[in-house]
């Protein structure tokens, strides 16, 4: 439910718990949790065409200028209802909420100038939404804010970019097995035992990097260093390596 690892614990333990600093989920906890991830999981299937234009006709009573730039037959702004859709898709997978969605078009009307790639619109998107993303993943302590970052090392950052391939309109991972399964088993290890960490890497990799990990991490955060604000810290936690 958390992406956590989790025990079954006896009853005559749960007294000593806290002095071991676990958390603990009771039967009500545990299934709200569960609810919880269930709906994350599902969210980005509820964000269909219909879905959409329903967001925009209400996006529309408060900024109609807005909405018919991003909507009409022509101009730098204009962009179709399906690849709208599929923006919107892809940044609710990665938990950029669209409660202000004004400011989610805004971005995407910028971003629209030269392609219609969605994952390339969804990467330009998220770069001008920073003010979100550095609310939405960073960690408030000792009055100041900062994020727990898991880095790729150079060696593993250069096998992954080396490893990008041009397929059909756009880019692809083509990462051989046994470097992928490296790189997953560093990230098991790291994503572990550190506390709400984040991966942080090169708006280049970003992309790829959260495609390949979030088959088993697909509550982990991945990050490019563009989508932070300048006032917060990056804290390095822990280095993602191809070797040991």
């Amino acid at each position: 439910a958390t992406g956590a690892p989790a025990s079954w614990v006896p009853a005559s333990s749960v007294a000593r718990l806290p002095a071991t600093g676990l958390g603990m989920l009771d039967g009500p906890a545990a299934i709200a949790a569960r609810l919880d991830a269930a709906l994350r999981t599902a969210a980005p299937e509820l964000v269909g065409l219909e879905e959409t234009q329903r967001l925009l006709d209400a996006a529309a009573l408060t900024h109609p200028a807005l909405v018919r730039a991003i909507l009409s037959s022509s101009g730098p702004a204009r962009a179709e209802l399906t690849l709208i859709a599929e923006v919107l898709r892809r940044l609710v997978a990665e938990g950029v909420g669209l409660r202000d969605l004004p400011t989610v078009l805004e971005a995407l009307a910028r971003a629209t100038s030269g392609t219609r790639d969605p994952a390339v619109l969804t990467e330009r998107v998220r770069a001008q939404l920073s003010r979100a993303i550095t609310h939405r993943f960073t960690v408030v302590s000792g009055g100041g804010r900062h994020v727990n970052a898991l880095l790729l090392d150079a060696d593993a950052e250069e096998t992954v970019r080396g490893a990008l391939r041009p397929a059909g309109d756009g880019i692809v991972l083509a990462l051989e097995p046994d470097l992928a399964d490296a790189l997953l088993a560093s990230v098991d290890r790291e994503a572990g035992v550190h506390k709400a960490p984040v991966i942080l890497t090169s708006a280049e990799l970003r992309r790829h990097v959260r495609r390949l990990v979030e088959g088993e991490h697909p509550r982990l955060p991945v990050l490019a260093y563009q989508e932070l604000n300048a006032d917060v810290e990056v804290e390095k936690v822990g280095t993602i390596r191809i070797t040991e």
